[in-house]
């Protein structure tokens, strides 16, 4: 009579699925809060070059990079470079979320005539 040798395996094999779906689950996890980080950042930076370029328009009191500054500050993130010229500022934020880091920029001023 023939006996099957697989005995127990299946509950094996459940495991290893679960583990696989637990790993993929965290990883999607991870890049989701990497992407709703990223997007806060970019929104900060933007506000920030928005007030400079305000600034230096003298819509707003104050000192264009100062305001930048402040932005970044306030969100917690670090002030890599604000370049102004004219009635444009240029403002970088650096962004660290896990082990990834990188760099959001804006740029804010009049329109080209």
């Amino acid at each position: 009579m023939f006996r099957s040798t697989d005995r127990g395996s299946s509950g094996l094999m459940l495991v290893a699925i679960v583990s696989v779906c637990m790993i993929a689950g965290l990883l999607v996890l991870s890049a989701a809060r990497t992407v709703v980080t990223v997007s806060r950042a970019q929104s900060v930076v933007d506000q920030a070059a928005r007030d400079a370029a305000d600034t230096l328009s003298g819509r707003l009191p104050g000192y264009a990079c100062e305001r930048a500054q402040r932005h970044a500050e306030n969100a917690q993130l670090e002030l890599v470079s604000c370049d102004v010229s004219d009635l444009h500022a240029r403002v970088t934020l650096r962004v660290t979320t896990g082990n990834w880091t990188g760099l959001v920029r804006a740029h804010a001023g009049p329109p080209p005539n």
